[in-house]
């Protein structure tokens, strides 16, 4: 009797054990189910940029945490490069995988870590494998370079033929600043927003240092018309270095005239004179 006793406990030992077991992130995302929970461990990748929402990542792969509108109910905040261990249950929002927001544990076991390497991929590369992982997309450009950056808006980039968006959340310090207009690598991490949980796969940058211009020379501010008659306006727009200025304009898309400063600055002015009234100019 005493020995039947005693199997028993160690069986319920051991099937503790093996409930609490350690995962690595990717035993996470593909052997859990919703509602399930899972312990992992790994490095911080973002902070408040991205809102209450922190992405975790080890050598295996990526994952969002999310503890519900803040992290007010723990100890401290994590932040990029806090090496941190959590307990909590699988969930997801809109196609994207997290853990949370029942969370069970958030041990800070470490700070000051480096970031995981970012991966190198393509648009078309951004897909559920690499969901929850620092990325970076060289040789990136935008359609609405030169624009301000508005908060909760998603803009469209290219690469080697191939095209992909970000998303800015209004927590996110690019809002209010300006679009890099020129060429680019593109970092961030690779998240997702899918009503029905397919596709719907973009980057999230999380501030400037996301944006490296492989450029010598890149757009500051919109450009603006000011100035504006019957026959003339002028067109203004600040760099981030110093160079000369030049406007391509005409009546149509193709343009065919050019006017030029060769004065050097990072504030430019060029004037278009004898035009018409009442038409439409194209400039670049």
């Amino acid at each position: 009797m005493k020995l039947f006793s005693c199997t028993l406990a160690f069986i319920a030992i051991l099937s503790s054990t093996v409930l609490n077991a350690q995962s690595d992130i990717l035993d996470a995302r593909t052997n859990y189910a919703i509602g399930e929970t899972v312990t992992v461990t790994g490095i911080i990748t973002s902070g408040a940029d991205l809102g209450s929402v922190r992405y975790i990542q080890d050598e295996s792969a990526g994952i969002a945490l999310y503890p519900g509108n803040d992290w007010t109910d723990w100890s401290a905040e994590p932040n990029p490069g806090d090496e941190v261990t959590v307990t909590g249950e699988i969930s997801e929002y809109n196609g994207l995988l997290e853990i949370g927001p029942n969370l069970t544990q958030v041990d800070i076991l470490s700070s000051g870590n480096p970031l995981p390497d970012a991966l190198v991929v393509t648009p078309n590369q951004l897909n559920e494998s690499l969901e929850g992982q620092l990325v970076v997309i060289e040789g990136t450009t935008f359609d609405a370079g030169g624009q301000i950056i508005e908060a909760n808006t998603t803009y469209t980039f290219i690469s080697s033929g191939e095209d992909g968006i970000i998303y800015v959340r209004s927590s996110n310090s690019l809002v209010g600043t300006v679009l890099n207009g020129c060429e680019m690598n593109l970092m961030g991490i690779v998240s997702q927003f899918s009503f029905d949980g397919f596709g719907g796969y973009q980057l999230l940058p999380r501030g400037t240092a996301d944006m490296v211009s492989t450029s010598g020379i890149c757009l500051s501010s919109e450009v603006e018309q000011i100035n504006i008659s019957q026959s003339s306006f002028d067109l203004t727009w600040y760099t981030d270095v110093v160079g000369d200025s030049e406007v391509e304009w005409g009546i149509t898309p193709e343009l065919g005239n050019t006017t030029s400063d060769l004065f050097l600055s990072t504030d430019h002015l060029i004037s278009l004179s004898g035009l018409s009234p009442g038409t439409l100019y194209y400039a670049r």
